[in-house]
């Protein structure tokens, strides 16, 4: 068999007794027919081609002599045929080829052919109808030149297919609904779009003056469909014929050979450039059309994942319509039949038509939205309008045809922070407002809030004045925030769970007028040259104040390792104010971040209660290490994130709780919930020259509206950067925010993750969901640490991180520790965990198998590979392929008598982890197994000693 038939024979026993690889077609017959002359007529065609009667053994053909068919006509319809082309094959057991003649009506039938894959590709179809009408027209067919188990060995361009294909990104970026899963769900649906006539001809036109064929065009436009969803270098699977002579043509069976045309788009080039390049591709391939896939995977150390093919997950075929093929009375006419399962992630079909161009998507139900695969057939015919129009259009013009993301704004809330609060005090004045270590109604707030604001006036406060607010979380805090905004002053707020130098340092570097402290704090500012009020109950006064919606209300500090002071107006702020879905929640967060400062003033401002309510709002990370803690409170029914989204394994381990995501940032304020702008935001995701894409592609997420952030406090230029003109609105700015994200067809925004960062929460919050782990940080894409209990090993933790996310955010490094380095205020001490990791060696290295279990799975691994190999070094790191994958799983079963599937391995593929899965033991060691692995190091230690003295 060929290096392709090969592996198709392989993957089939991957998936014994499943249709994964059926390759079924139909053929519609209208008119009179004859019944037994068909059923000769297929005999004759079996006995012509031998794939068609030949089992497989051990990777070779095993031709079975004909038998004749014998056909009689069923009643039937169109999902008895579907449901036949579904029944599996042993290609073991018997020949892969059987017919099912239906009865549809009076002089209608249809032929259906049920045919594994291993014994027929698209241009055996092709074929088969071409002979089928032959015989059954009485025509007699020549002899075939060349019989199939006579074609020459394939060829091997190992060394042209490494060198194309170095450097390419293995893993193409789609609009799928979330990152692909570790399990994968086969299960296809079609979407299908008729492109006009008229718009196929002038694609015809632009291919004939490129010196390009049309379905080189068409590749090219398709390349650029997929660059609009984030894609500089496109990788897609093409199938050349196979026949490598005119001897072969008239053959059926699997000849056909897969390769991967490369597009690089990363110069945004112009439709007629790329064009070019798809040519030049197709040439190329069609000159070294023997791709050995394994041997160039392991030559590109690509990395194995079960979750999509190696190299592409798009497939590209372009074809004419099948035309009724008359004989006699009767019309022979071959359709496709629907797929149930998908190879591949999305395949791209089109087909030529007499109405016009045919594009049939057919994708992965597991992996897409309709309306998603929608939008891309709609982009696809836009791409093809514009470039049959203009030809000499870029890419990143053709991404911005036909999108408008403008949208109508709310008139704005003209109103400051403070006097929403004043207006809840008038209309609910003996209502709960704070329920902490005081209970105060909003009456005996307001008391407070006149106390502390009268005191700043007679300080001299005045609009724009900066005010520090050093005091603890307590009932006193959101009366002092509000009597700084009534007074007319900027709120400054300073965590007094940061060092004392760091704060003194912060009230100079910010200019403050005066720094309002508690009895705690104020000492920390007593060497500093800035006045200092103590927090004391002051007495009411009223204050008139000339601040107004454009003054400054804030200063607050971005997220991050290197926060920036952030200047925040009073409109901004009020109107992210007006989200009021929930208006009771506790006190949490840095003091200084915007997020608490949303957290404190938005229950204030909607007539809600600031203390413990049925809701929490925090990161992810947090809400994690709470409930692995068991310091989640029962009573919380409503989790409110923002700075990342909640990963897929903490929402499925608090299941029970509704979750409510939020994009929020000192320079935006709270802008989405839950993917959709809230009113008075503009969201636009805008590529790098600031033009608007289409649903479902990646780009820069951009907010605009009425939340903006005046800037950053004293640094024009990082301002003019980040803060633009809107593009879409002369009166307008916009907040270039570095993530970026995705608009679903139906508006809703994804964020995914920072430009150039992998998402470091999702990695904590996942790591907190094992059932070991106490405590963890995600310090960036290379290293990771993890409180755990002990026994706990690094491998497993990296293990389960690969298990539940994509594999391009598992850091390289994960470390399991005792203790954590934290900073006063409770936050990872991220310097501190890096001296740590410094100072203690890599945990991942080569371990001996410990229990019986291991050592079994160790044998049969280096019985595989041909050499030994640790507990913990991956199955593919280790040299191992696809085709050894299937040979373990083998002795695996015959060693363990159960069945391991290829996905078992794929999700436990260290010795250590899949000897976890199979005895259904901890991945932590048991400690009569680690005391047995701790003996046996230490008497290999003493016998090599031993042998130096020798």
């Amino acid at each position: 068999m060929s290096p392709a038939a090969q592996r198709l024979w392989t993957l089939s026993r991957i998936r014994p007794g499943d249709p994964f690889f059926n390759h079924p077609f139909a053929v519609d017959i209208d008119g009179p027919l004859d019944v037994g002359l068909l059923g000769r007529c297929l005999t004759g065609i079996i006995r012509r081609h031998e794939p068609l009667r030949s089992r497989v053994e051990d990777g070779a053909h095993v031709v079975e002599p004909v038998v004749p068919i014998e056909l009689s006509a069923v009643d039937g319809d169109e999902e008895t045929g579907h449901r036949f082309g579904q029944e599996p094959f042993d290609l073991a057991a018997a020949p892969p080829f059987r017919v099912l003649l239906l009865r549809l009506g009076p002089n209608r039938h249809r032929l259906v052919v049920n045919v594994h894959h291993i014994a027929i590709d698209g241009l055996s179809l092709g074929v088969f109808m071409a002979e089928l009408v032959a015989l059954y027209g009485g025509e007699a067919l020549p002899d075939l030149p060349v019989r199939f188990g006579e074609l020459p060995p394939a060829g091997d361009d190992r060394d042209y297919w490494t060198r194309r294909l170095a450097g390419a990104p293995v893993v193409i970026d789609l609009p799928t609904t979330g990152p692909r899963p570790m399990a994968t769900d086969h299960r296809a649906a079609r979407r299908t779009r008729l492109i006009p006539a008229d718009v196929l001809d002038r694609i015809r036109q632009v291919g004939r003056r490129g010196r390009a064929t049309t379905y080189m065009a068409l590749k090219a436009a398709c390349d650029v469909v997929l660059a609009h969803y984030g894609n500089d270098d496109v990788l897609m699977g093409m199938a050349l014929s196979g026949r490598d002579s005119s001897a072969h043509t008239g053959l059926i069976g699997y000849l056909v050979k897969p390769v991967v045309l490369r597009t690089e788009l990363g110069d945004d080039p112009t439709f007629t450039d790329v064009l070019r390049r798809v040519r030049n591709d197709v040439l190329d391939a069609h000159e070294h059309p023997d791709l050995p896939l394994e041997d160039v995977l392991a030559k590109l150390a690509v990395v194995r994942d079960p979750s999509y093919h190696p190299l592409f997950q798009v497939m590209f075929s372009h074809d004419l319509e099948a035309a009724p093929q008359v004989v006699g009375e009767a019309a022979f006419t071959r359709r496709d039949m629907r797929l149930d399962s998908m190879k591949v992630e999305l395949s791209i079909g089109l087909v030529e038509t007499a109405q016009g161009l045919e594009a049939v998507f057919d994708y992965r139900q597991d992996l897409f939205e309709e309306s998603t695969v929608d939008s891309m057939l709609e982009r696809l015919e836009v791409v093809l309008r514009h470039v049959g129009e203009n030809p000499d259009l870029r890419v990143s013009e053709l991404r911005a045809a036909g999108v408008d993301q403008r949208t109508v704004l709310d008139a704005p809330l003209e109103r400051c922070v403070h006097e929403l609060f004043a207006q809840q005090v008038a209309e609910r004045p003996d209502a709960i407002a704070v329920d902490a270590d005081q209970r105060w109604t909003y009456r005996e707030l307001a008391e407070v809030v006149a106390g502390v604001a009268g005191r700043l006036s007679e300080f001299g406060v005045k609009p724009e004045a900066r005010v520090g607010v050093c005091v603890a979380k307590s009932a006193a805090l959101p009366a002092v925030v509000l009597g700084v905004l009534t007074a007319g002053g900027v709120c400054v707020p300073l965590d007094p769970a940061l060092p004392a130098h760091l704060l003194r340092a912060m009230a100079e570097e910010y200019d403050l007028a005066v720094v309002l402290a508690d009895e705690r704090a104020e000492p920390v500012f007593a060497s500093s040259p800035m006045p200092v009020l103590r927090l004391e109950p002051w007495p009411a006064r009223e204050v008139t104040s000339a601040v107004a919606p454009a003054d400054a209300a804030f200063v607050l500090h971005t997220a991050g390792d290197d926060p920036q002071a952030v200047v925040i107006g009073h409109r901004a702020f009020a109107n992210s104010l007006r989200w009021k879905d929930i208006t009771s929640w506790p006190m949490s967060g840095s003091l200084a971040g915007a997020a608490t400062m949303f957290e404190i003033l938005a229950p204030l401002a909607n007539g809600g209660t600031l203390g413990p309510g049925s809701a929490l709002f925090d990161t992810p990370a947090s809400i994690a290490e709470l409930h692995v803690a068991g310091r989640l409170p029962d009573s919380v029914r409503t989790i409110v994130t923002t700075g990342a989204e909640p990963p897929a394994s903490l929402r499925e381990a608090l299941s029970d709780r509704e979750f409510i995501d939020l994009y929020a940032t000192a320079e935006t304020s709270v802008a989405l919930v839950n993917g959709r702008p809230l009113p008075g935001v503009r969201a636009y995701v805008l590529d790098d020259r600031l033009r608007p894409i289409p649903p479902g592609a990646v780009g820069e997420l951009h907010i605009g509206g009425h939340h903006l952030a005046h800037g950053y406090l004293d640094q024009p230029d990082e301002t003019a950067e980040r803060f633009r003109p809107d593009p879409f609105d002369p009166d307008g700015r916009i907040f270039a925010t570095g993530d970026l994200a995705r608009r679903s067809p139906d508006g809703t925004l994804r964020v995914l993750r920072r430009v150039g960062r992998v998402d470091l929460d999702a990695v904590e919050s996942t790591l907190l969901t094992h059932p070991a782990v106490r405590r963890a940080c995600a310090l960036d894409s290379e290293n990771a640490v993890a409180v755990v209990r002990q026994g706990m090993s690094a491998t497993g933790l990296r293990d389960w991180l690969a298990e539940r996310l994509p594999h391009y955010t598992v850091p390289s490094r994960v470390q399991a520790v005792d203790t954590l380095p934290v900073l006063p205020s409770g936050r990872p001490d991220r310097a501190g965990i890096l001296r740590l990791l410094a100072e203690t060696p890599d945990q991942a290295g080569e371990e001996l198998p410990l229990t019986d279990a291991e050592q079994t799975i160790t044998r049969a691994w280096t019985a595989v590979l041909g050499r030994t190999v640790g507990a913990q070094e991956n199955f593919f790191d280790a040299g191992g392929n696809s085709l050894l994958l299937v040979r373990l799983c083998e002795q695996l079963r015959v060693a363990f008598d159960r069945q391991i599937s290829v996905i078992d391995l794929f999700r436990h593929p260290t010795v250590r982890a899949m000897a976890a899965h199979i005895t259904g033991a901890p991945l932590e060691t048991a400690p009569d197994a680690a005391e047995r692995g701790r003996a046996r190091q230490e008497a290999l230690r003493a016998r090599g000693k031993a042998g130096q003295h020798r």
